[in-house]
């Protein structure tokens, strides 16, 4: 497994549980090691962020959710993710949208990750060749 597949899979894992636990944070996430997991703190606590960290040059457009979740960024102004930031838990409607814009990036995370197996697929095939 790549880290890049790894780091979607474990934003898949934590956007999943915040998907249904919509009162928390994603400092909270029972995954991270400061909470008994097993997943070292990363930079926003995203997996994703702490991927773009480990490469020499942490340029956004270098996400592996970039095109899938968002356009520029991930705090660009009516991402899923400043949707679900911007969330007044108080009112039912708004949790609801908050849950709406954590199951968005799920579904990033999801469509991502066949992609990138799908590409792997594709170059195992011309290295046949």
């Amino acid at each position: 497994m790549t880290k890049k597949q790894e780091a979607l899979e474990d934003c898949k894992r934590l956007w999943t549980w915040l998907a249904a636990n919509i009162d928390a944070t994603k400092h909270a996430w029972p995954e991270w090691v400061h909470n008994g997991g097993k997943i070292e703190h990363c930079t926003s606590n995203c997996p994703c962020c702490g991927y773009l960290n480990r490469l020499s040059d942490r340029r956004c457009d270098l996400c592996p959710l970039h095109n899938y979740a968002w356009k520029v960024n991930c705090v660009e102004r009516g991402s899923p993710y400043t949707r679900w930031l911007d969330r007044d838990l108080t009112y039912p409607e708004e949790r609801r949208v908050a849950r709406y814009h954590a199951r968005k990036i799920v579904k990033a995370c999801e469509k991502a990750l066949r992609d990138l197996l799908a590409r792997r697929q594709k170059r195992k095939k011309e290295k046949k060749k």
